[in-house]
């Protein structure tokens, strides 16, 4: 497969069909579908279910796609923004839904070098 179309594939790629149905078949097998910080607190609390699902989203571009995953399938989620794709309204209401919104990692080390922060 040559580069142009990798790219396109990347871009065009809708993967809500296959998210649905592995979100669907975890459900269905009675696993707790929930985000990282789900999971941790549920660790913290002793409620940790024999099975889980932790769904995490890296939100590398702007998509309708990322609504649709919040709210469509009823479970939480991790999404993790990239300075490019910060949408402060959109992670307001990731969190107000009971998921988790932050930034991705390589965000919070350019403000750290950027900032020349040190601890």
């Amino acid at each position: 497969m040559n580069r142009i179309s990798l790219i396109v594939r990347y871009f065009l790629n809708d993967r809500l069909k296959e998210y649905e149905k592995i979100v669907a078949f975890a459900l269905q097998k009675k696993y707790k579908v929930t985000s990282l910080r789900g999971f941790i607190e549920d660790l913290e609390k002793g409620n940790l279910s024999k099975n889980f699902l932790i769904l995490r989203h890296d939100i590398d571009h702007r998509c309708k796609a990322t609504k649709i995953m919040l709210k469509k399938y009823n479970v939480t989620a991790s999404f993790y923004f990239r300075k490019s794709t910060f949408d402060f309204k959109l992670m307001k209401e990731i969190e107000a839904y009971g998921s988790e919104a932050s930034l991705h990692f390589e965000t919070i080390v350019d403000f750290v070098r950027a900032n020349n922060i040190k601890n």
